[in-house]
């Protein structure tokens, strides 16, 4: 079986950028969906089927987020149909038998000590058979040993946030070591640092984000499989970022659609010097293009969403080839 690199190298060769999220609120999904199969019990399966189908030549990254799937648990469970781990599962294994070309991205930002993680490891990559899972570093690199140590598997770790108020912390000025300084290019003004001298010495500060990059790229990925999670609604954080991670590491891009990013820009500050190297994701106006269609019913959302899809897609493509003649 291909890596998560590899098959991750194979869509950007194809000039696919686009991630399609799979944020499925049971309560969009429309009624009266009918199953395939008997193997196909559940609405938000087959809403997931079809939709995957219906997109999965235009984008190269599907990324089911575990929210909507344990949220939905009780909910679905209590209609008499399959629950939400094993409708989770279920739309993973379609991935792997129907659609192997597309990379899995399981969207749960697990994070624990050491042990616990080794579950979260193996529930993402043995149990479901995703092709990346995203995580968060809060817990320092011996606690995510048992993810980092799947090397074939992509680990995406949060680094900047799309969401409004992840700041707070992701921008908050931490101090480095002069080593770190130095390796890192802030002494010899490759980057900015906030510094002062105090009894002597050189006092170096740098965004928290900005060290989550420089101990990924340069410690944690002994297999080569990380990834970083940049918020595409920060243009400057993605662009000093990029600087720090070099060409061919995967970011992956949430932020398009209702957060409100500005495409053109998050292409430009993503992309690195081969036109690659970003998984631009958009999950709600892909999932529920139907709501905005003439035809609002359940025989039309996979036209509505491949539409969208196929936008997202050429608009992605146009901002790339504009921003690699600029």
């Amino acid at each position: 079986m291909p890596s998560f690199m590899e098959k991750t190298a194979t869509v950007w060769s194809q000039g696919k950028l686009l991630c399609a999220g799979l944020d499925l609120e049971l309560s969009r999904v429309p009624v009266g969906i009918a199953p395939a199969s008997s193997h196909w019990t559940c609405d938000q399966v087959e809403y997931a089927r079809r939709f995957i189908g219906a997109v999965s030549d235009i984008a190269g990254f599907l990324k089911p987020n575990a929210a909507f799937y344990e949220a939905a648990e009780d909910e679905v469970h209590a209609s008499g149909d399959l629950d939400g781990e094993r409708t989770l599962r279920e739309i993973f294994e379609y991935l792997r038998s129907e659609h192997p070309h597309l990379v899995s991205l399981y969207d749960a930002k697990r994070a624990d000590i050491g042990a616990t993680n080794g579950g979260y490891a193996r529930k993402a990559f043995d149990t479901l058979g995703a092709d990346a899972l995203t995580v968060n570093p809060y817990f320092g690199l011996e606690a995510m040993k048992p993810f980092l140590d799947y090397g074939d598997k992509g680990i995406i770790i949060l680094c900047h946030t799309s969401n409004q108020g992840g700041d707070e912390f992701q921008d908050r000025l931490t101090e480095i070591t002069p080593e770190e300084a130095e390796a890192w290019g802030y002494v010899d003004g490759l980057r900015e640092a906030v510094t002062f001298t105090k009894n002597g010495r050189r006092h170096y500060f740098i965004p928290l984000y900005q060290v989550v990059a420089h101990r990924v790229v340069n410690d944690w990925n002994y297999n080569g499989n990380c990834a970083l999670v940049m918020g595409a609604t920060f243009p400057e954080q993605l662009a000093a970022v990029r600087s720090i991670v070099g060409d061919g590491f995967p970011l992956l891009l949430p932020g398009l659609g209702r957060q409100g990013a500005e495409l053109n820009a998050t292409v430009a500050n993503g992309i690195d010097s081969r036109g690659e190297g970003i998984m631009v994701n958009n999950s709600s106006q892909l999932n529920f293009a139907y709501e905005k269609s003439e035809e609002h019913n359940v025989n039309t959302f996979e036209l509505a969403s491949r539409a969208v899809a196929e936008q997202n897609d050429a608009d992605l493509r146009a901002a790339r080839d504009f921003a690699m003649a600029s």
